[in-house]
């Protein structure tokens, strides 16, 4: 394996149609390269031992065992992979995976119902041994992680966020695009960008995807 890529391992035993989605988002990343793909824990173990990948990506069940019972035997074995998860937004609760969060058993958490941005974000992430978790879950997963430093470096500009850039960032968060907030605003597309650059800098952020985790996780937004 070429070692400029990132080399993922799939587990992904359930989200059939998912996984063709993910093969299929990956053809236009050179950066990216699905290394195995195996249904059973004790395969993927076997393969970390002898040639390690960036990334797992896993289902919740794998036909042997569970992802709580992987991450055991990977430690016991001395194999430190970060684990992307895959779920569905029925199941299962989100104490459950802010428990798995806690626990180190992942670093990422990722819906069925992603957009292709989400997903390389997630892997870009999690590969580098970063806490990624789709925005669309309970802000409770990233509350112990968002350290008492940071948050008082980003509350102070929080406060300078208005009320219209709040409007913005709701309707962001509902998933529409700059040209559905501008009409139902009733502001110019120009106007919705300025407001969009104003908070991504408020925020310190460059992307759409991390300004609505973080003002998630800050409670500006429900």
């Amino acid at each position: 394996m070429s070692s400029g890529k990132v080399h993922i391992v799939l587990g992904v035993t359930q989200n059939y149609l998912w996984k063709l989605g993910l093969y299929k988002c990956l053809e236009n990343k050179p950066g990216y390269e699905v290394a195995a793909e195996f249904s059973h824990g004790e395969q993927i173990i076997q393969y970390c031992l002898n040639c390690p990948p960036r990334l797992l990506v896993l289902d919740h069940e794998l036909y042997d065992m569970s992802t709580y019972d992987l991450q055991r035997r990977l430690v016991q074995e001395n194999i430190d992979i970060p684990i992307l998860l895959v779920g569905q937004s029925h199941a299962p609760c989100d104490l459950d995976i802010a428990e798995y969060f806690a626990a180190g058993i992942i670093k990422g958490y990722i819906l069925t119902a992603c957009t292709e941005e989400q997903l390389i974000d997630a892997i870009t992430h999690v590969s580098k041994n970063k806490i990624w978790c789709s925005p669309t879950c309970s802000a409770s997963l990233f509350a112990d992680q968002i350290s008492n430093r940071m948050k008082k470096q980003t509350a102070k500009k929080i406060k300078n966020i208005t009320s219209r850039e709040q409007e913005v960032l709701y309707l962001m968060f509902k998933g529409l695009n700059n040209s559905e907030i501008s009409d139902l605003l009733c502001l110019s597309i120009n106007t919705v960008q300025n407001h969009i650059c104003n908070i991504y800098s408020k925020l310190g952020v460059r992307e759409r995807l991390k300004a609505l985790n973080l003002a998630r996780n800050l409670g500006l937004i429900d």
